[in-house]
């Protein structure tokens, strides 16, 4: 049996990159008056706003409170005022009736943990051959509640798995057919772009990820962008205990709210990160180009499908690999072997409907099943892909994948 040679030193499946101009200014940020609430933070969401091509863009100290507030905010538009919604959830009013959002199985539990924070249902629909969310999917469940005469269903929510933009246009179609609004939790794709419209731009709403291992780190953060003012008005009241300042000292409280503020700290770390993140998506494409080489006559897998054409562009989040069937048994082990030899790897995502906490939300049909959704957790395999790791690393770790399914 072939000897394998492992990687040099342990690696993530992904990595934070932080430089030396980096830790400047989050010095120079602590060395301000303020911390907190300051100028910073503001300059931040400018530069998110202009990068995207939004009107607005509010920053919080996670993605999960950002959807918090996005969700709350929708929830508040819909009963017609902020104060509404904090005194109509089903465990206050049972009046109310429950509202739902059509999303995927395939994405992080914050995306619809918050849904059912917020007093909605999350209904699971099936995902395409990338992992992104079905828009064909969607409206099949579209049309047989029209049938049933229900039209509780408020919102989709897509999510760019991986990196890679849903097909906006089918979404926009769905949301105008229906009179619902799409919504996106891009935390993967900050830097991608669909047909010349960068992400963030695409939808009513969209949500992005701050978190160490996204496209732009501030350690932890997320942000909410949007054209609605009203929405943004609203999610600003939620983001920061429901108070409004006046004039000197003199402020009131207008509604409950929290406090998910983004600090200057964190603030001045995005907005330099902001900087090199074009750089960031062009290095992700490289390397993920050298893996597609490596592996384009592997019988074993095939790399996961990304459009290519020149104005359509993958953020590159994650670099998933799709087993071929006969070795999804396998996954475990290969898993195990990679990790001896100092590859990193994780799996993005089990269907959220098979976790314990939302047995409930199973898929309404015979088995409490999605195929396709089902089929792709069963295949998929995140290899390391992050700004740390050179065309030679990438190389290297793609030769140890090979040589691992010789092995197994």
């Amino acid at each position: 049996m072939k000897e394998i040679t492992p990687f040099t030193s342990f690696t993530p499946y992904s990595r934070q990159s932080i430089s030396d101009e980096d830790k400047a200014c989050v010095l120079e940020a602590l060395s301000n008056p303020l911390i907190t609430q300051g100028e910073i933070n503001e300059s931040f969401e400018k530069a998110l706003a202009n990068y995207a091509g939004t009107k607005h863009a509010l920053s919080f100290n996670s993605a999960t409170s950002a959807l918090y507030a996005l969700y709350a905010s929708l929830r508040a538009l819909d009963l017609g005022d902020l104060e509404s919604f904090f005194y109509s959830l089903p465990s206050t009013d049972s009046n109310y009736k429950t509202k739902s959002i059509i999303t995927t199985p395939i994405t992080f539990s914050a995306t619809a943990n918050m849904m059912l924070a917020c007093g909605f249902k999350p209904i699971f629909a099936d995902v395409t051959f990338d992992g992104n969310l079905d828009p064909l999917k969607c409206e099949e469940i579209l049309e047989e509640k029209k049938a049933r005469g229900e039209d509780d269903v408020i919102a989709i929510m897509s999510v760019d798995y991986a990196g890679n933009s849903v097909d906006a246009e089918a979404f926009k179609t769905l949301a105008k057919k229906y009179d619902i609004k799409w919504l996106s939790d891009s935390s993967h794709a900050l830097g991608a772009s669909f047909k010349g419209s960068k992400v963030g731009s695409l939808a009513y709403a969209s949500i992005f990820s701050f978190h160490a291992l996204k496209s732009i780190t501030t350690a932890e953060g997320g942000a909410l962008l949007t054209n609605d003012s009203k929405l943004y008005e609203i999610a600003k009241l939620i983001r920061s205990h429901g108070m409004v300042k006046k004039e000197l000292y003199h402020c009131d409280q207008v509604n409950l709210g929290f406090n998910f503020r983004l600090s200057e700290i964190n603030a001045a770390l995005g907005l330099s990160q902001l900087q090199r993140l074009d750089s960031f998506i062009d290095t992700r494409n490289e390397l993920s180009n050298i893996y597609d080489a490596a592996f384009k006559d592997s019988s074993y897998f095939y790399p996961l499908k990304v459009k290519k054409e020149d104005d359509t562009r993958s953020s590159r989040h994650l670099y998933p690999i799709l087993l071929d069937p006969k070795y999804h048994c396998a996954k475990e082990s290969i898993v195990r072997r990679l990790l001896e030899l100092n590859v990193g790897t994780q799996v993005h995502y089990k269907p959220l409907y098979n976790f314990s906490f939302f047995k409930d939300y199973k898929p309404k049909n015979e088995h409490g099943l999605l195929r396709n959704a089902e089929d792709f957790y069963r295949a998929t395999l995140s290899l390391p892909l992050h700004c740390n790791l050179d065309k030679e690393d990438i190389g290297k770790i793609a030769s140890i994948v090979i040589d691992v399914f010789d092995e197994i």
